[in-house]
């Protein structure tokens, strides 16, 4: 979808999409601008259904955001997702603003990271009673097998659940990197994997965490740090 200028914001209520695709991102919906001067666009998504999109050649399985592009989602479920690189579900460019309510994202994959949603650089997350389940990412240099959050990005989970997620690298949960901040309250991370370290979480390169009134529980990796990881 194409947003209009004029109107700078797209809507997507009581919906279904599923089986689309694109060669490149955006499986199901590319959020994007034509005048490149524009405020970022804004989408609002409600009791609606993605399944089975795919992003056949880079990001966002369902959901690609361009700079500055923000994403309201309530009562949306994401299912079978997958991108070629990152983001199986979403995937937000830069300076994005990503609020998920009520959300189900299962069964969504990324070849590289963030099984559900990649977002980078100076972005916002934030997910409250949302559960992000049997996801994963892909390759051994990759991170966050259900979220991967980089580059000044803060991430935000309130209420919300995290199981039998996976990754080849780092964090089968929650992976955030250089100068990326988390705040895991009230939330589970519940049997998860990574083969290099953090099976729950991972954090690195200047990035920090604050988990309070949670459950990190079942974690696992094949290297250091079952339940989580902190890197220097």
């Amino acid at each position: 979808a194409i947003v209009p200028n004029e109107t700078n914001s797209f809507r997507v209520a009581d919906s279904t999409i599923t089986g689309c695709s694109a060669d490149y991102s955006g499986g199901a919906i590319a959020l994007t601008r034509g005048d490149s001067e524009a405020e970022g666009p804004e989408m609002i998504v409600t009791d609606s259904i993605f399944s089975s999109c795919s992003a056949n050649a880079n990001n966002g399985g369902c959901i690609f955001l361009i700079v500055g592009a923000t994403l309201f989602a309530q009562s949306v479920l994401f299912q079978d997702c997958h991108a070629v690189t990152n983001g199986g579900a979403i995937y937000g460019a830069q300076s994005n603003t990503i609020n998920l309510i009520s959300c189900v994202l299962e069964r969504c994959v990324a070849g590289s990271d963030g099984g559900c949603i990649f977002a980078f650089q100076n972005s916002n997350v934030t997910a409250t009673g949302t559960s992000f389940l049997s996801s994963k990412g892909g390759g051994s240099g990759s991170f966050g097998g259900a979220l991967a959050v980089r580059r000044s990005t803060m991430l935000t989970l309130s209420g919300s659940l995290i199981e039998n997620c996976s990754i080849p690298g780092w964090g089968g949960g929650i992976s955030g990197l250089n100068d990326s901040i988390l705040h895991l309250q009230s939330s589970t991370v519940r049997a998860c994997h990574a083969d290099y370290g953090g099976g729950g979480i991972a954090l690195g390169y200047g990035s920090v965490g604050w988990v309070s009134d949670s459950i990190v529980k079942n974690c696992r990796t094949s290297s250091e740090g079952g339940g989580m990881t902190v890197v220097a």
